[in-house]
């Protein structure tokens, strides 16, 4: 925002109260996108992301579905997960993050990426971990098979990555965004301006006119 502010040459203020109004707009253009049959697809790759509120004790999870074919997002959810590693003693005493809400962020995640789901879609995701069941929940009605994230590795060299499209859009959300990057001191302070951001991210990588 710093830097937005610095060559709009306005106030760091001006461009922190226009975030979520862009947002908002950035949202609203992408239920357009998602209801023009644009977007619609047979393979889609789901996976989760993370990353943390203000301390490296406080994680976040972001639940990603991306259209396979062009690598356009479908959707990206914020949800906190409990501490872990050796911060989880640090989380949990001090901030008691204890709450999961993966499983919230995920089923909002795939839900709102069903809506351009084809009849025969596939989701590709791992299947050592929940996502298969969560799959099954947000879309009762189609027909969803899954692949596995390791166990599908193969082919020449060993370097297949089934997951490739959705793991270089993460790649592109932490070159992109600042506060996404491994090691930054552009944190997030908020959950929902973090949601703003990516929400923002998906309007201009998908592409979308508006503001």
């Amino acid at each position: 925002m710093r830097r937005a502010a610095w060559i709009l040459e306005c106030s760091y203020n001006t461009v922190r109260s226009r975030l979520p109004w862009l947002a908002d707009k950035a949202r609203a253009a992408h239920e357009v996108a998602l209801a023009s049959g644009d977007l619609d697809t047979s393979y889609i790759q789901f996976d989760e992301m993370q990353s943390f509120e203000h301390s490296s004790a406080k994680p976040l999870t972001i639940a990603l579905a991306v259209r396979a074919k062009t690598g356009q997002i479908l959707a990206a959810k914020v949800g906190r997960i409990p501490s872990h590693g050796h911060l989880a003693a640090k989380g949990k005493a001090r901030y008691g993050w204890t709450r999961n809400e993966s499983a919230k962020a995920c089923l909002a995640a795939l839900r709102q990426a069903g809506r351009v789901a084809k009849p025969d879609v596939t989701v590709a995701c791992d299947r050592a971990t929940p996502y298969p069941g969560y799959v099954a929940k947000a879309l009762p009605k189609r027909v969803s098979p899954t692949v596995s994230a390791h166990a599908a590795r193969g082919g020449a060299g060993g370097d297949f990555d089934p997951l490739f499209k959705l793991n270089h859009k993460c790649a592109v959300i932490r070159s992109d965004v600042a506060c996404m990057a491994r090691r930054t001191w552009a944190t997030t302070k908020k959950r929902g301006r973090l949601q703003d951001r990516l929400d923002l991210f998906i309007a201009v990588h998908n592409g979308y006119a508006f503001g």
